[in-house]
């Protein structure tokens, strides 16, 4: 566990290396050409650009440098890895002894029960758990079977609500975890607990948690990049945060979660087809790309099949047969240039996460909470792995 003085000289030593590389992390290749590094760096892009298909689905999915790559992107990524490198937090092992619950995906269930290693031991005996932003409810009502007490799950979704659990142990509530209300069931007696909570929420957890003073906090954050109606940019919650800001808009957030260790094949082959398909439409009309995402339908057809519908809807004049094959062919090979060219910016994923978990520790440490930050199951799970505990 990293102790108060050590979680200052991280986020000291984190926020230095982030600000120093800023011009590899913060500009992305899909809205800035042409990319500032590779002018000082073109060893580094022609290797990149050099990869091949199989190696660049590899470093997607967090694989480690290979050593032929040049040495400035070996030593950036290293840099990073050593900053971000955190602690099992102390658990208790449940995974030998715990059947699976009923109707919880495999996954899921494994990190309910990583969390709850990590809980369980933390628990004086007289806590009632609060399960914010609780989904179906596969935490709050494994955690209540697991340790037997009463647990309220709170969730705005009236349709996850009605298939939520209501038992002697656990009552679902549907609430907005961001109203007052749902503020005012938090107690000096409460236990408040957050798996995967997205951007806000997850702060807005941490705020209440200390404001109404729950005895327990723990929280693992997901989506960083889903922030308040008009905000724009991730703001510090601490005082350390505030005298060391990090220019973190919802790109550099959004990166913090782009991550494929746990993604299909037909999901990261959707992506891929997606970002040719908008680079080919691109090529072919000089106009911007289609706006959000593209529906998995129309993924399915074919490229060409794709741009004549989009004609279609834009009122444009069909393309010859000709014009669809060198658009196809021109977004396909832009998609794997942009592809490459972002692996930079993989090196540096963990760190924004960290540095935003560092600011939310700091801030629990300035509202006079002891604080634990570390892993609390491993990355093949779930890449979203941090847990902050706060008594």
């Amino acid at each position: 566990m990293l102790s108060p003085s050590s979680l200052h000289t991280r986020f000291a030593a984190l926020t230095r290396a982030l600000l120093e590389h800023q011009p590899l992390w913060q500009p992305r290749p899909f809205a800035q050409q042409p990319l500032p590094w590779r002018v000082q760096h073109p060893k580094v892009a022609a290797w990149l650009l050099g990869l091949d298909d199989a190696a660049l689905d590899q470093l997607e999915a967090g694989a480690p440098l290979p050593d032929t790559a040049p040495g400035a992107l070996r030593g950036w990524w290293a840099e990073l890895a050593n900053l971000t490198e955190l602690p099992r937090l102390h658990h208790t092992p449940l995974r030998a002894t715990t059947p699976q619950a009923s109707g919880i995906p495999g996954r899921k269930w494994q990190q309910v029960l990583a969390f709850a290693e990590v809980l369980l031991p933390r628990l004086r005996g007289d806590e009632q758990l609060l399960d914010w932003c609780a989904g179906k409810g596969h935490l709050g009502r494994s955690l209540a079977t697991l340790c037997g007490r009463p647990t309220q799950l709170l969730e705005w979704n009236p349709a996850l609500c009605e298939v939520a659990p209501q038992t002697d142990l656990v009552q679902t509530r549907c609430l907005d975890v961001l109203s007052p209300e749902a503020a005012s069931l938090v107690t000096s007696q409460t236990a408040l607990l957050g798996l995967h909570a997205c951007g806000q929420l997850s702060e807005r957890l941490l705020q209440v948690g200390c404001a109404r003073r729950a005895r327990l906090i723990v929280s693992a954050g997901c989506c960083f990049h889903k922030l308040a109606d008009g905000q724009d940019a991730y703001r510090p919650l601490s005082q350390a945060g505030l005298l060391q800001p990090l220019p973190l808009d919802r790109g550099g957030l959004r990166l913090c979660s782009l991550d494929e260790v746990v993604s299909g094949r037909a999901r990261r082959r959707d992506r891929r087809r997606a970002l040719a398909y908008r680079l080919g439409w691109q090529a072919l009309h000089q106009l911007p790309q289609p706006p959000g995402m593209i529906p998995r339908r129309q993924l399915k057809a074919r490229f060409s099949d794709f741009a004549r519908q989009r004609c279609n809807r834009l009122d444009l004049a069909q393309p010859s047969p000709a014009r669809l094959a060198r658009a196809e062919a021109d977004g396909l090979a832009a998609a794997r240039r942009l592809r490459a060219l972002e692996l930079v910016r993989f090196g540096f994923r963990r760190g924004l996460e960290l540095w935003i978990l560092l600011d939310r520790s700091l801030f629990l440490l300035e509202a006079g909470r002891q604080v634990a930050l570390g892993r609390f199951c491993e990355r093949a799970l779930t890449p979203r792995n941090l847990l902050l505990v706060a008594h």
